[in-house]
């Protein structure tokens, strides 16, 4: 407690805000991650160049999972794993200094989340019991998930075509001033078939912070019978616009029965500081560190339709195991 208040200081919440830079990765790690022991490896090799602390700990000891069946490098802890790494070899070092500017910059973006946290909110900061941010997944478990839709043109439906054919799926949280001229256009049920296969969530009548609207609770109220037009039965999962939500909006939530479902993997596909490339390092090295979560994507930006496939192929054969949308409803 004694670090959040500090970081909530004006000065230094607003120093942030203004200096805080995204972070990306110039140089991933050089090695395939073609195997759960490859995949354990480059992971606690990344957990090692982050800061240290109690969720590092943790997910380093995920990753150690492997080290009795296969002799790999960085096995003899945390602290020995950093030494390791300053000797490893000049193939290396490119990843090396970019792992360590992402991590220093990650920082800064978690630590302007949270000095702001008391403000607005925001996706670090868990309110309320019920929510899922995704540490509530299964180690190297990550469900995507795309906001803001349906898309202009025909975006929404190459992303949903390209998942179909990879037989995987994501969850979409569809915003009403979007979808309504959609329907209007094509119908609902064209609407529909774009997600076929997929789950729907709501974002809100608007993409504007809930917590700043008169009615909010219209806003997610309206959910109900504009997903139902889509053909989901019982629609009950909500993301707020930007993970600004407050005591009365969770508590409107659920009485109407939705459960919030937040991030913990951001892609920032949305900004213009990171190129596709980018933003596929992005989050192959926060499923690295992390190794678990809900990835957040944008299907109204195009960054998503070239990162993904540059990150299925990366982690083909490691493990990790891109979660079944539907799963979401068992854990609620």
């Amino acid at each position: 407690m004694q670090r959040f208040r500090l970081l909530a200081l004006p000065a230094l919440a607003g120093f942030l805000v203004a200096a805080t830079p995204l972070a990306k990765m110039a140089a991933p790690w050089p090695d395939a991650l073609d195997s759960p022991a490859a995949f354990d490896e480059a992971s606690r090799a990344e957990i090692a160049m982050g800061a240290p602390s109690t969720a590092a700990e943790l997910a380093f000891a995920a990753a150690l999972a492997s080290c009795a069946r296969e002799k790999r490098r960085f096995c003899a802890g945390l602290a020995a794993a950093r030494a390791e790494i300053q000797a490893l070899p000049p193939r290396y070092a490119a990843w090396r200094a970019a792992s360590a500017a992402f991590h220093a910059a990650y920082g800064q973006e978690e630590a302007r989340l949270v000095a702001l946290a008391a403000k607005t909110t925001s996706e670090i900061v868990r309110l309320d019991p019920s929510e899922l941010l995704g540490p509530e997944l299964a180690d190297k478990q990550i469900l995507l998930s795309f906001d803001d839709g349906p898309a202009t043109g025909t975006a929404t439906e190459e992303l949903t075509a390209f998942l179909r054919r990879e037989k995987l799926n994501g969850f979409f949280f569809l915003v009403g001033a979007n979808l309504s001229p959609r329907v209007e256009q094509s119908g609902a049920k064209a609407v529909s078939s774009w997600y076929e296969g997929m789950c729907l969530g709501w974002h809100g009548a608007r993409h504007v912070p809930h917590t700043s609207l008169e009615s909010a609770g219209a806003s997610i109220d309206a959910g109900k019978a504009a997903l139902s037009l889509l053909g989901v039965i019982e629609p009950r999962f909500f993301r707020p616009p930007f993970g600004q939500r407050s005591g009365e909006v969770l508590a409107h939530l659920r009485f109407g029965g939705w459960t919030n479902v937040l991030w913990n993997l951001d892609s920032q596909d949305w900004s213009p500081q990171l190129e596709a490339q980018d933003v596929a390092r992005r989050v192959e090295t926060l499923i690295l560190t992390k190794r678990r979560g809900i990835a957040l994507f944008h299907d109204v930006h195009p960054k998503a339709r070239v990162a993904l496939p540059a990150l299925i192929a990366r982690f083909a054969g490691s493990g990790v195991s891109w979660m079944d949308c539907r799963e979401l409803g068992k854990r609620t």
